[in-house]
């Protein structure tokens, strides 16, 4: 039996705006999206991830080439995105939290207070397969990894990009933490980044109001593929010793 998302996942979390989400269509996607469970599903990850920094000649590609210790953590989400066709991998991106250890954004520079005690989840490692299903694995991604923060009451989601893929995330009205400014990562050289981030609580109402398409891709449409283990997420992101809260989620059947 598939884990659906939490009960406490509810209406109104989802819609604070008040209206029924009985009115969400239902659409599919011509691949999947879940979490990296096997050995396999690793190894297949790293192998698209790696193709895709070799693409765009990232330097940081013989830091992932054969994956990393983050890969292996017990309090981090690797997501996988596996086409319904062949089973072929077409995309992966790592949600690593702050619960346990600081993110690595944190050895980079210092982030304002208001994140220092905050639940906060960095996007990492996304890669996708070149083509035009390139946008959509990613647009799934980013909707896949914005869910389980919902779920799991994280306060923000970070992510380092350079230009042009900053570009995705801006649309998600994600807001830009050095104000046009760029940052040198020693974990991911070559390229200065933009750092942006996303409060979790207001990007509902954000893609309501000012980003229509989005707000329909991510809330008012239901991507049953999309298909997370959220009792695994849980377990993933229990705290230990770090004087966070931790949300106790009951996960009921899809």
């Amino acid at each position: 039996m598939r884990i659906g998302k939490p009960a406490n996942f509810t209406d109104a979390q989802r819609n604070p705006t008040g209206s029924s989400l009985m009115s969400r269509s239902r659409h599919l996607l011509p691949f999947t999206v879940r979490l990296v469970t096997s050995p396999d599903d690793l190894s297949d990850a790293l192998a698209v991830r790696a193709a895709a920094f070799l693409r765009h000649n990232a330097p940081a590609l013989e830091k992932v080439r054969h994956g990393e210790d983050d890969d292996r953590r017990d309090d981090v989400v690797l997501l996988v995105a596996r086409s319904k066709l062949d089973g072929g991998v077409l995309g992966t991106m790592r949600l690593d939290p702050n619960l346990n250890q600081p993110m690595h954004l944190e050895s980079a520079m210092a982030v304002p207070d208001r994140l220092k005690s905050a639940r906060c989840v960095e996007f990492m490692r996304l890669g996708v397969v070149n083509g035009a299903s390139g946008h959509l694995v990613s647009s799934a991604l980013a909707k896949a990894g914005y869910e389980i923060c919902a779920a799991m009451k994280m306060d923000y989601i970070l992510l380092c990009s350079r230009a042009p893929v900053d570009t995705l995330y801006r649309g998600y009205r994600f807001d830009d933490l050095l104000n046009g400014s760029k940052l040198d990562l020693h974990y991911a050289p070559g390229a200065p980044h933009f750092v942006l981030c996303l409060p979790v609580a207001e990007a509902e109402e954000r893609w309501r109001l000012h980003s229509r398409s989005v707000y329909r891709f991510f809330i008012e449409t239901e991507h049953p593929d999309i298909d997370i283990d959220y009792q695994t997420v849980q377990r993933r992101f229990q705290l230990r010793g770090t004087g966070k809260l931790a949300l106790n989620v009951i996960a009921s059947p899809a």
